[in-house]
């Protein structure tokens, strides 16, 4: 999902707030920030890993797992897409690349 840049920029001011609030320990403030970025983006790979320690923070290592999860799944699809476009252009430069039969 493409996030407008006005968006964007919302993010990235909550997803620093969310790293102070980290920093302090207030974690429960950290989570509804982090909730309010994946309310909009939720896909981010780093606001999963971020409500991961937080959970961390708050005792709850079976919820702060399953974040850890998301964000490697998230991030493991968006290295496999970028991995894909990155092939895509390859091809589209050199052409079809020569195929023999072998018998």
């Amino acid at each position: 999902m493409d996030v407008p840049v006005k968006e964007l920029e919302q993010i990235n001011g909550w997803m620093e707030q969310a790293r102070t609030l980290e920093s302090q320990k207030k974690w429960n403030e950290a989570r509804e920030v982090l909730e309010k970025v994946l309310a909009i983006d939720p896909r981010n790979d780093k606001a999963f890993e971020h409500l991961g320690r937080v959970y961390d923070g708050l005792g709850d290592a079976q919820k702060g797992a399953s974040f850890h999860a998301r964000a490697k799944s998230l991030r493991e699809e968006k290295w496999e897409r970028e991995v894909e476009a990155e092939m895509r252009s390859h091809h589209e430069v050199i052409g079809e690349p020569n195929r023999r039969e072998i018998p």
